[in-house]
């Protein structure tokens, strides 16, 4: 948010311009989002599955990666967000590889979107680990 309040965002040219809402097709769609801790920043957790609702669209074919911890490469689920109805969908994702004894998670969502492309909810199943 800026300083009236405005949500704003940042772009490839590093500009930084008031949120519009409007719905524009893309080829080059890419959202990462924060590190999401859970509230436990230096708790060990293990991830099972990512639940996204979302409303598909015409040629539309997005990826979702994750990393773990901040950094790293990203890696792969097991499912893409490709489907070209315009109705709610709700895509399963679950990680190639085991994401366990991990303090936060990103996920970064990229390809082509449908200009009716929208992300509804990120749901994260996980449970945290006990102290050492």
């Amino acid at each position: 948010n800026d300083w009236d309040g405005n949500l704003t965002s940042i772009y490839s040219s590093n500009e930084v311009q008031k949120w519009s809402d409007a719905s524009v097709a893309s080829t080059t769609f890419s959202l990462i989002t924060k590190d999401i801790d859970f509230g436990q920043p230096s708790q060990r957790k293990k991830i099972y599955k990512v639940y996204v609702t979302y409303t598909g669209g015409t040629s539309q074919n997005i990826n979702v990666t994750y990393r773990t911890n901040g950094n790293g490469s990203w890696l792969a689920f097991d499912g893409d967000l490709d489907s070209t109805t315009v109705a709610q969908v709700e895509a399963e994702l679950k990680p190639n590889a085991s994401i366990n004894n991990i303090k936060s998670l990103q996920l970064k969502f990229n390809g082509t979107s449908a200009d009716t492309f929208e992300i509804n909810d990120i749901s994260i199943v996980y449970r945290l680990k006990p102290a050492r």
